[in-house]
């Protein structure tokens, strides 16, 4: 209980609480203190009161804050009276109401209220700031009020100055104010500051925006700062008040404007900082406190609460003067509790409200008592009691009408009349009061004058010696200290020598320095002390004379050739000398100097001395080096005597730098009397350079000599062989015409250095090389590099084009790359054979057939194999080369087999030139009632299996381009249960399509052949018994139409039935599209062409605009797919205008019998090349116009179909385009062919891309990937 007693309380809490119990109403008696006994706190610390009276208690022992009527009715309380911290939302602290009865508070020690009623809490042990929001209204506080944390994260410490308040760490917060327009000012005990918090605003949304924090005041030293309570003065002036309980005083933090801004101004205004109890009736700067704890002003009076000294102090803010306004009768208080109001004991919180009435946290009688407002006169002393040189006239004035008396030294008590005359004794006490017209007695006062008539008196001691005379010291200043026998006198000086006046600028404020020096040096210091009341003191002086001690050495350091004896000696004769030799600093452990003993020096040492002053100071180590040499020295020259292509700069170094060098570049010996060396010497001719050296010792060194030639031209080195063309192997040797030169060389084009290869033996030459060399003689002369460029021909030859596979025969060129070559070759698969029957003085070569010398190009017509060979001028024969060229113009012929025992169908394609021919086949499976597949072509690789009757069409390639016309099989269901319906294949548009052709034919295939019939909604329609084709015009009415055509081989059916949809031409997609590339790998694209016409389509034409003037797009071009040359199309390109081209489909009229339709799907590629491209761009392309021939018409006249197409395509140009370039993306290129790699390797999770894809049939094939690689590499 005693913790809490004491004004050490600095409870680590920070809560909000309101006050609970209460009591009985209170009644108002003038200058009585009593007691709001109804109201039971546990160790109350702090109080405050609303505009409507209403009293708020920090209930600290309780955990609690109470809050009461001003009649002393408890209304509520906040905190559930056990220590602790709930709810919480985490750095936001408490939000909720007070409706909330689990809130707890932790030790609060501070309470304030606002002029809009909210109340704020300082919750010491939770380190947080609270505040509890009032009713707009009524401003009042109820337990709808929201409580919220607006200050401290909860967490002990000190962060957060500029961030926002609720996350900043306070220690131990124990008190809180508010000003005018809701700046939280907050006691941070723990931290030993002021901190201010900017206004928090809450929106009406419950939102709450908090401000930020600083600190005011306090640096963090417990001897600056140790605030408790702290209290703001009424506006308009907004100072704030602080109880300095740990300095004993009250400080003043001055506002500006009425606002507290930094750098904010403090200023003592109670207190003397010396704890105790005194002052009473005089200035309160001069003024006693015991830990003062609480504060709070009305504007006029400052009221404290002086806790250990047990009392209520009041501070007239007008006049100044302290007086004691409860307390006991000992201490002259106003108001003395009577029984049964007990004693104070540890107050420690004070309020006031706005009649006057002071509230005390009598904290060590848990109680709250009030001192009700004076209606008695109050009387003033003027001048009040205080300290004094001469007598004083006090006047006595009563603030209202009332009889004055007073007593001297409690004598008889004396009507006032007029000013009293005070004049001693040394302490005269004065008490004085008042009774005014209505019989108010006033509480006595009592002011104390002291007379003080003696002179202070001043000493100075420096170094805390007083001296006079000559002061030897070891320091670099000497510390001159002034002390005055009344320690509150005020002490002026000067070191001028002129005698010091009262003023600012010769205030004795510390100690001063006097600099010590090597020069003697006379101050004289001049003094006196004026005292409180202002005695002075008569001039003193002291003269210091100050020269800083010096040690010396004789004989000084140096070198010497014998021994040395060593005297040390000091400028203060009592000075003690110390010294080592072993080079360490002496100290006065080391040994003392012995002037009768000196000090013997027999070799090198380091001799290190100081001495020390009368102070016991030691002065800065001095250090002598002796050197005892008997050795001469030995100097060097850099560089050394040898060959140089330049003048030289010698440099000479002896290995004693304190030694003196002659030397002479005559070639006569140097002595004494000859150049002395200084600087560095130049040598621009062959010189001989003779030199010594003497050392500061005497010993001199052995004559040396360096001789130095200096050679300036450069070696000429040759090559045996020159530089040119040679058909062989050649031997080159490097030779300088100074025989001791270094020859470099490189053969690798690049400019040879010394760090190149040395040539040691001839050179050989094999290949085409720039042979560089240059020689370096000893003297570093450097020969001009030279170089050699050698040819040696590898004589080839090549053939173009290159063997292969070809449809058409070939015409070849055959070229070599040698000198004066002929090239014999033989087509007839032999090897061709040349005789050289002479080399000089010319090449003479005869053959014989079938070796034949070749002149124009040979033409291939048939399969042939070609062998060749060239000859150069000088006889070198070349190695026999062959390439094979087949002519291959055959179709290849394919055959499909019905398995007999499985359904199975086996294709098998034959070619005279290839032996496995690429075969795509179109297998179609049709159940009774199903829908049939959709016109899909695949790589036969396996037996195709099934499960009924099977129609399947196929076609093979040969690797020429060869490709035969499609075929038409049947395969029957051999495996039980058997299928005996018919098989139906279909070729038209799918279910669902739509179409604005007005006829649709119903065309395809049915099996078996001989026996089946078609109808179609009905209608029969005819087969070809060869391959059970037909072909059915079918009128579609607009809308949608159900087609339903049965294939019948007596009872045993198939159909398949499909609903096409006919809307009025122009209103739907044309029947033509161009696929779009999503960019391209290297400079070539290739764009799907797609069709649909529901196999009506022979033939077709298409002009597709695209914008040549970009030089984006070039070399447009058109292939045919395989699917439509099975069918015997052919294609051909050309542009009839600028920006269009045109494409032709149609049937090949060599090789097609009869005319079949295009099949719907993907029929062309357009392709074109792409420029190389730093950015990325893209074209479009359109179908302005195309016309199709109806299959079926008699004079193959144009099939209905829609207008020029509106629709576009892109096709786009990526960065990366630009193989060869220097600012190119070549890693987006790489990335593609990587990505087409992927897709060889699983095309399921990579989809193919229309760049790798280059036919778009929606498989990346070997030989499309091998293009693009081939593409982005170059080839």
């Amino acid at each position: 209980m005693l913790f809490y007693r004491s004004v050490y309380i600095y409870l680590a809490i920070l809560a909000l609480v309101l006050v609970g119990s209460v009591g009985n109403a209170i009644s108002s008696t003038p200058d009585t203190i009593e007691t709001v006994a109804s109201l039971s706190p546990t160790v109350p610390t702090g109080v405050a009161t609303d505009s409507s009276g209403n009293i708020y208690i920090a209930d600290t022992g309780g955990n609690r804050v109470i809050m009461a009527t001003a009649a002393g009715a408890a209304t509520l309380t906040v905190g559930t009276g056990t220590a602790g911290f709930t709810p919480t939302t985490g750095y936001s602290g408490l939000n909720t109401t007070l409706a909330d009865t689990t809130v707890q508070l932790n030790a609060p020690s501070g309470v304030a209220v606002d002029a809009n009623g909210n109340v704020y809490i300082a919750d010491t042990g939770n380190h947080r700031i609270h505040m509890i929001v009032a009713d707009t209204t009524t401003k009042l506080i109820t337990t709808a009020s929201r409580i919220i944390t607006i200050a401290g994260s909860g967490i002990a410490g000190f962060s957060g100055d500029g961030a926002l308040s609720n996350i900043a760490s306070l220690n131990s917060p124990t008190g809180v104010a508010i000003d005018a327009t809701g700046n939280v000012f907050i006691a941070d005990n723990g931290n030993y500051r002021i901190r201010k918090a900017l206004a928090v605003k809450i929106a009406t949304t419950g939102v709450v925006t908090y401000g930020t924090i600083s600190t005011i005041a306090g640096d963090g030293k417990a001897t600056t700062l140790t605030a408790y309570g702290i209290a703001i003065a009424p506006a308009p002036a907004g100072d704030l008040y602080i109880a300095d309980s740990g300095n004993n005083r009250i400080v003043k933090l001055v506002a500006k404007s009425g606002a507290l801004v930094a750098p904010v101004t403090s200023v003592t205004i109670a207190g003397s900082g010396t704890a105790g109890f005194f002052g009473d009736g005089g200035l309160a700067t001069l003024a006693q406190f015991n830990q003062p704890s609480g504060v709070a002003t009305d504007g006029k009076d400052l009221y404290i609460a002086d806790t250990m000294n047990n009392c209520v102090r009041k501070v007239s803010l007008t006049t100044g003067v302290i007086s004691t306004r409860t307390g006991s009768a000992a201490q002259n208080a106003a108001v003395v509790p009577v029984a049964p109001v007990p004693s104070l004991s540890y107050p420690m919180g004070i309020g006031i409200n706005s009649a006057g009435t002071v509230y005390i946290a009598d904290s060590g009688n848990d109680l709250i008592d009030q001192v009700f407002a004076s209606v008695s006169a109050i009387t003033t002393a003027s001048p009040p009691g205080g300290t004094y040189s001469t007598s004083q006239s006090v006047t006595l004035t009563a603030s209202k009408a009332a009889n004055i008396s007073y007593k001297i030294n409690n004598g008889a008590a004396t009507p006032y009349t007029g000013p009293i005359t005070i004049s001693g004794p040394a302490t005269t006490t004065l008490t004085y009061t008042s009774l005014d017209v209505a019989n108010h007695q006033e509480a006595t006062n009592i002011a104390t004058y002291v007379f003080d008539t003696a002179a202070p008196t001043t000493s100075a001691t420096i170094n805390a010696t007083p001296v006079n005379g000559v002061f030897y010291s070891a320091q670099s200043a000497l510390t001159v200290t002034l002390t005055s026998n009344t320690p509150t006198s005020t002490i002026y000086y000067t070191t001028t020598g002129t005698a010091p006046a009262a003023v600012v600028t010769n205030k004795y404020t510390a100690p001063f320095n006097i600099p010590v020096t090597s020069a003697l040096t006379t101050v004289n210091v001049q003094f006196f002390a004026v005292d409180a009341v202002g005695n002075k003191e008569v001039l003193q002086s002291q003269k210091y004379t100050i020269v800083a001690i010096n040690t010396t050495a004789s004989p000084a350091g140096g070198s010497y050739r014998s021994a040395q004896v060593v005297t040390l000696a000091s400028n203060d004769p009592s000075a003690i000398i110390y010294y080592t030799t072993n080079g360490t600093d002496p100290t006065i452990a080391s040994t003392q100097y012995n002037p009768a003993l000196h000090i013997n020096i027999a070799a090198s040492t380091t001799l290190k001395f100081r001495a020390k002053d009368a102070n016991n100071n030691l002065e800065q180590t001095k250090t002598q080096i002796y050197t005892i040499d008997s050795v001469a020295p030995t100097t060097t020259a850099s560089p050394t005597g040898a060959s140089f292509a330049t003048p030289q700069t010698v440099t000479l170094t002896p290995d004693d730098l304190n030694s003196t060098i002659y030397y002479t570049t005559t070639g006569i010996a140097p002595t004494t009397s000859s150049t002395k060396y200084t600087v560095p010497i130049t040598i621009s001719k062959t010189t001989t350079l003779m030199y010594f050296a003497i050392d500061p010792a005497g010993n001199k060194e052995v004559e040396r000599t360096q001789i130095y030639t200096i050679d300036a031209v450069a070696p000429v080195t040759t090559a045996s062989i020159q530089g040119g063309t040679y058909s062989s192997i050649q031997s080159v040797e490097l030779v300088s015409d100074d025989p001791k030169a270094t020859i470099y060389y490189t053969t690798d084009g690049l400019a040879p250095t010394t760090s190149s290869t040395k040539y040691t033996v001839p050179i050989s030459i094999s290949s085409t090389t720039k042979l560089q060399y240059f020689a370096v003689d000893t003297a570093g002369n450097i020969e001009s590099i030279k170089e050699q460029s050698y040819t040696i021909v590898t004589l080839t030859t090549t053939a173009s084009p290159k063997g292969g596979i070809f449809t058409t025969q070939q015409t070849v060129a055959l070229s070599a790359n040698g000198i004066g070559t002929t090239i014999y070759f033989t087509v007839d698969g032999s090897t061709p054979v040349v005789t050289v029957t002479s080399r000089y003085p010319e090449l003479t070569v005869s053959y014989a057939e079938p070796t034949q010398e070749y002149s124009v190009p040979i033409v291939m017509n048939s399969t042939t194999t070609l062998q060749y060979f060239a000859i150069d001028e000088k006889g070198v024969i070349e190695s026999v080369k062959t390439e094979i060229y087949v002519i291959d113009s055959v179709k290849p012929t394919t055959i499909a087999t019905c398995g007999t025992a499985a359904n199975t169908i086996k294709l098998t394609a034959t070619d005279a030139a290839d032996l496995m021919p690429r075969i795509r086949y179109i297998a179609n499976t049709a159940t009774n009632g199903g829908a049939t597949a959709a016109y899909t072509l695949a790589d036969y690789t396996a037996q195709i299996t099934f499960a009924n009757n099977t129609i399947v069409k196929f076609f093979a390639t040969d690797a020429a381009g060869n490709t035969e016309s499609i075929k038409t099989a049947y395969c029957a269901d051999v495996v039980a249960p058997l299928d005996t319906n018919p098989a139906l294949y279909l070729e038209t548009l799918p279910n669902a399509a739509t179409t604005s052709n007005g006829t649709l034919f119903i065309r395809g295939n049915v099996a078996p052949f001989a026996t089946a019939t078609v109808d179609v909604n009905g209608t029969v329609v005819t087969t070809n018994s060869t391959d059970g084709s037909f072909s059915h015009p079918f009128t579609l009415v607009v809308g949608a139409n159900v087609i339903t055509t049965t294939a019948a081989d007596g009872v045993p059916t198939t159909t398949d039935s499909r609903t096409i949809n006919y809307i009025t031409p122009g209103t739907t997609p044309t029947n033509i599209t161009i696929g779009s590339s999503n960019g391209v790998i290297g400079h070539f694209v290739r764009v799907p062409i797609r069709f649909a016409s529901g196999h009506q389509a022979a033939a077709l034409s298409i002009d597709i605009a695209y914008d040549s003037s970009s030089s984006r797009l070039s070399n447009p071009s058109v292939d045919i797919t395989e699917a439509a040359a099975a069918l015997g199309k052919t294609i051909n390109g050309g542009s009839p205008a600028a920006g269009v081209y045109r494409i032709l489909i149609m049937d090949d009229p060599v090789n097609t019998d009869i005319p079949l339709p295009l099949p719907d799907g993907i029929i062309a590629y357009l392709s074109f090349m792409i420029p190389f491209a730093t950015t990325a761009g893209s074209e479009p392309l359109a179908v302005i116009s195309y016309s199709a021939t109806d299959l079926y018409a008699a004079d193959m006249t144009e099939m209905p179909v829609l207008p020029a197409m509106d629709g576009k395509a892109n096709v786009v140009s990526k960065p990366g385009n630009n193989i060869g370039s220097t600012t190119g993306d070549a890693a987006a290129t790489l990335k593609g062919v990587q990505d087409a790699l992927y897709m060889l390797l699983d095309p399921v999770t990579h989809p193919v891309d229309g760049s790798v894809d280059l036919n778009a049939d929606g498989i990346v094939q070997i030989y499309e990937l091998q293009q693009v690689i081939n593409t982005f590499i170059g080839l």
